[in-house]
């Protein structure tokens, strides 16, 4: 997070270090603002008093957009770490939630063919040194490509009288252009295709766009 966003957070190895989920803006180039969480670490064998509590810190992981599956990659037991943390995202009913693997701290990598094997286990992944700067560019190149699959380049027609969609799609979408005919709007925006429902009705017609030149 530091790195990401120069949020300046506290940082220690040590269990525990981080008890409260911590959000921060990230700029990312040529897309924009978006909101980058950073919830505890995932652990594995919790004792079952704390799991409750846990639990109920992760509320950000169910509400999130993509989840970045943060791993040690200097671990011998990286692999182990990363079945650890499926298996919660299950319990918690984010097993299907879109998920980047980021490999973190290949500086520390002793043995470079570990890597690889990560690599080739999980070839979406990407590879990743928060304390040096390096794979940053190519992480928010990941991110952007994962995000935008989330997005939707749509043309949306409706009543001019339609105040309430109207005032949805200035808050929610990037309107490009607005077209006028008679009493009726039409209007050519990039949104989140979770929210196309919100707008969706007997006054409005909604239609999906493949790509700009549709």
């Amino acid at each position: 997070m530091n790195r990401l966003t120069g949020a300046g957070v506290y940082v220690e190895d040590k269990l525990f270090s981080t008890l409260d989920t911590r959000t921060r803006q990230w700029r990312l180039k040529d897309w924009g603002q978006v909101l980058l969480s950073d919830t505890v670490g995932f652990i594995r064998d919790l004792p079952h008093h704390l799991v409750a509590s846990f639990k109920a810190t992760l509320e950000e992981t169910r509400q999130a957009s993509l989840l970045l599956h943060v791993v040690d990659a200097a671990s011998p037991v990286a692999e182990g770490h990363i079945l650890a943390v499926n298996r919660v995202l299950e319990e918690i009913d984010c097993k299907d939630k879109a998920t980047l693997l980021v490999l973190n701290k290949i500086d520390r990598v002793k043995d470079r063919s570990y890597l690889d094997v990560l690599k080739t286990h999980h070839p979406k992944a990407v590879a990743i040194s928060a304390a040096k700067g390096k794979g940053i560019a190519e992480l928010e190149e990941a991110v952007i490509e994962q995000i935008g699959e989330n997005f939707a380049e749509a043309e949306i027609e409706t009543s001019v009288a339609n105040g309430k969609v109207l005032s949805y799609l200035g808050a929610h979408a990037e309107i490009h252009r607005q077209e006028y005919i008679d009493n009726r709007v039409r209007i050519r925006c990039h949104l989140p295709r979770h929210l196309i429902h919100h707008i969706e009705g007997a006054d409005v017609s909604v239609r999906l766009l493949k790509d700009d030149a549709s």
